[in-house]
């Protein structure tokens, strides 16, 4: 499918010169003309599965789309066209609309490097809605190539060590299934993997983060100037490593902070009570060890909050986010092999059976796939508080018709805390098992309030589709 056929008809000559291809001059993100397609005319060997059946994998249809914009267009709230559709093809596993309708198809799209984030997030902070539904609906979601991330980004960097880690663990799957990375290809965090020598400890939650800003490269550009050349007093040189210098001790203060609290909580949590004494021991613990975050600054207190969700979503059996469960590191890719010279990205991504709960949407169903949408929404905006505290202020009541009956959000060998206050899981650290047990308890609960009454209650989320490079809105930092 292709609107402008004549243009792009020399190029596809060697795959239409295939017996049973045909290029239809009209485009794929219209959904009347996706529809049009969509028929025993053009699909002759694929039949349409009922919706109320669990789909099944359909590997006999394979589809594939260009969704690489450029200059991106904003469309009704969303950032880009790309965003908008790539939203729509994740809803329609859901649904079992549009290709979907066939079974479960697989899917490989081409999109704008930086548009991939929306459903394959690298750190917690871009985890929103979008993310969340991906994961739930998917297999996974593999970056098969891509382009290396902007060395002067300063949002939604996590600590190093989880990066090393994560790229170790993709390192050894990739060694066992015998794939090899092409020279030349291999990604930053790849080369430094490799550098560090197959001993390198793994370090993530074991000691201090270290953020990989662009400050800190400057500062070492710097100090290697400083020892050969030497910079007189008062010059902007030495003025400029002076105060790098500084921020890095101020910076690494700050993170030892956090690290011991979050010891600290590892230490709590490990806390086995059995007498009436040593109950209220690890009470009193728990509770000083919350009036130590509260007391922190409110900046402090929101670094402290990614760090502990960035490791506990990582240290979870597997990851929950898609990109730490890669089973390959993505090819790194040049603004020079594109036309125009922007970087895209190629996505692939195979759908999975999904809870029937989330399943059961529109009418002549019990609505509990509209009503885990409404929730799913209001717990993000709240993303970084308790989850007993978001559902408490959803529906009143919901802290114990709710949360004591998702056994997942307690038990810490299925991503849980049996702490509360600052150490208990927040909504963007939620995994899939805990967000259906939430969705189960929900509709089992006798006070939980009608669709409509949720519908009534519940606003739309502005910060899940266009927000700006920063996520959000309003050029706040998004922690």
């Amino acid at each position: 499918m292709e609107p402008d056929d004549e243009l792009y008809t020399p190029f596809l000559e060697p795959l239409l010169s295939r017996p049973n291809t045909t290029l239809v001059p009209k485009t794929g993100i219209i959904w009347k003309d996706l529809n049009d397609v969509l028929c025993p005319k053009y699909l002759p060997h694929q039949t349409e599965r009922p919706r109320d059946e669990t789909p099944t994998r359909n590997d006999t249809l394979l589809v594939t789309a260009n969704l690489s914009f450029y200059p991106k267009k904003s469309f009704r709230g969303f950032d880009s066209v790309a965003d908008l559709v790539l939203y729509q093809f994740i809803s329609a596993i859901r649904t079992s609309s549009i290709f979907q309708k066939y079974g479960l198809v697989r899917i490989l799209i081409w999109t704008g490097d930086d548009e991939k984030l929306a459903i394959l997030p690298r750190s917690v902070q871009r985890r929103k809605r979008s993310a969340i539904e991906a994961e739930i609906s998917t297999e996974w979601i593999t970056e098969i190539a891509g382009a290396e991330p902007d060395d002067q980004q300063v949002w939604f960097v996590r600590d190093r060590a989880i990066d090393l880690e994560s790229a170790q663990n993709v390192a050894d799957k990739m060694a066992k299934s015998g794939l090899k990375i092409p020279p030349g290809r291999e990604t930053n965090l790849l080369k430094d993997l490799r550098s560090r020598g197959k001993d390198a400890p793994t370090t993530a939650g074991k000691q201090a983060a270290v953020f990989e800003r662009p400050y800190v490269n400057e500062l070492r550009a710097l100090e290697e100037e400083s020892s050969t050349k030497g910079f007189a007093s008062g010059t902007p040189k030495d003025e400029r490593l002076r105060y790098l210098r500084y921020l890095l001790r101020w910076n690494s203060k700050r993170n030892n902070v956090i690290m011991d609290l979050l010891k600290e909580r590892e230490a709590i949590a490990k806390l086995k009570p059995r007498a009436a004494a040593e109950r209220k021991e690890k009470q009193t613990r728990e509770a000083a060890w919350n009036d130590k975050v509260n007391e922190l600054n409110k900046d402090l207190q929101l670094q402290f909050l990614l760090a502990r969700d960035n490791l506990h979503i990582f240290q979870q059996d597997p990851p929950v986010l898609n990109w730490d469960r890669r089973a390959m590191e993505p090819l790194v890719v040049k603004n020079t092999e594109f036309f125009p010279n922007v970087p895209s990205a190629l996505l692939d991504i195979q759908p999975k059976p999904m809870h029937p709960l989330i399943r059961a949407t529109g009418p002549g169903t019990s609505h509990s796939g509209d009503v885990f949408e409404l929730v799913l929404r209001s717990l993000l905006q709240a993303s970084k508080s308790p989850v007993s505290k978001v559902l408490e202020s959803l529906a009143p009541g919901a802290s114990e018709g709710v949360f004591p009956n998702c056994p997942a959000l307690q038990d810490p060998a299925r991503g849980g805390s049996r702490l509360g206050g600052h150490a208990e899981v927040s909504p963007r650290a939620l995994n899939e098992q805990q967000l259906i047990e939430i969705l189960e308890a929900w509709m089992a609960w006798p006070f939980a309030p009608s669709y409509a009454e949720l519908v009534g209650r519940t606003v739309d989320d502005p910060g899940d589709q266009g927000a700006d490079e920063e996520g959000n809105k309003l050029g706040q930092v998004d922690f």
